[in-house]
C-alpha cells in the first residue's frame, strides 16, 4: 500500500508540473483512444489480482458496488444532464459511500450475526479493523 501510495504521489506531483508548465497540450494531441487503451487496460489488470479477491471475499457487498458504480458512471449520465461531467469523473466517489451505507444496514440489521468469522471480518462495518489498523 506505501508503494502504491508513494507511486500515486510522485505521479500526481509529475502532472501537476506537466500542466504548470504547458507540456501537457503538445503530448495529449499524440494520445488516440488506440493508443490510451492499451495503458488503462494493463494498469486495470495489474491491479486485478489486489481487487478481484477482496470482492470475492463479500460478494454481499463487492458485487453490489460494482453494480452501483457501472448503474453511476455508464447509465445515469444519460439522464442527469450536466455542463460537467460528474458521473462519468467521480462515480466511485459516488458509489463508495452508498455501498458503505448498504453494508452499515446489513451490519445493523444483524444479518452476518450467525455467520463464519471468515465472513464477518470482511462483510461488517465493526469488525473491518479500517480505523484501529491504520497506522
Amino acid at each position: 500500500m506505501r508503494a502504491i501510495q508513494g507511486s500515486l504521489i510522485i505521479t500526481g506531483c509529475f502532472q501537476v508540473v506537466m500542466g504548470f508548465l504547458g507540456l501537457w497540450r503538445n503530448t495529449a494531441r499524440f494520445l488516440s483512444p488506440l493508443s490510451i487503451t492499451p495503458c488503462v487496460t494493463f494498469a486495470g489488470l495489474g491491479l486485478y489480482y489486489l481487487g478481484f479477491p477482496a470482492l470475492a471475499r463479500c460478494v454481499e457487498i463487492g458485487l453490489p458496488q460494482v453494480i452501483i458504480m457501472v448503474f453511476i458512471t455508464q447509465y445515469l449520465p444519460h439522464y442527469v444532464k450536466s455542463k460537467r461531467p460528474l458521473c462519468d469523473r467521480f462515480g466511485l466517489l459516488f458509489s463508495v459511500p452508498i455501498v458503505w451505507l448498504f453494508a452499515q444496514l446489513l451490519t445493523s440489521s444483524g444479518v452476518y450475526d450467525h455467520k463464519y468469522v471468515v465472513t464477518q471480518l470482511s462483510c461488517r462495518t465493526d469488525r473491518s479493523g479500517f480505523v484501529s489498523a491504520a497506522p
